[in-house]
């Protein structure tokens, strides 16, 4: 006499055990739902870095309008980092000038560009070309 599955006491978790196997395979291979092209977009300008250089220029802007043309024209905006927004001076007269001065930048920078999150403002000598 041969052994039946009525009469495999292991039959039960045999078979729940391939289902289960049989489940993660085809989730491995069929996509469970489509994502959508702008959530795709999105991540894609995220991860390359393609928003950063429209942000840059917005930084900038806001810079050159908190500090006004005469610094602006003596200074750099460098990169922004951990809310940080580092700032390359002419000169340590001027460096100094704009340390004393940095809370009232911060607010206006910050109400400028608020979408940057800047939570401090860096001032360090550097090559302003």
């Amino acid at each position: 006499m041969g052994v039946t599955a009525v009469n495999d006491p292991d039959a039960a978790a045999k078979l729940g055990d391939h289902k289960h196997r049989a489940e993660r395979q085809r989730r491995r291979f069929h996509a469970t739902k489509p994502k959508a092209l702008g959530d795709v977009l999105s991540r894609l300008v995220a991860k390359r870095g393609y928003a950063a250089v429209k942000s840059d220029e917005a930084i900038g802007e806001a810079w050159r309008r908190a500090a006004g043309d005469g610094t602006a024209a003596r200074t750099r905006v460098g990169g922004l980092s951990r809310g940080q927004l580092e700032i390359l001076v002419a000169t340590n007269a001027l460096l100094q000038d704009l340390q004393f001065d940095e809370q009232r930048l911060l607010a206006a920078v910050c109400a400028e560009a608020p979408s940057a999150r800047i939570t401090r403002l860096r001032f360090r000598v550097g090559r302003i070309e």
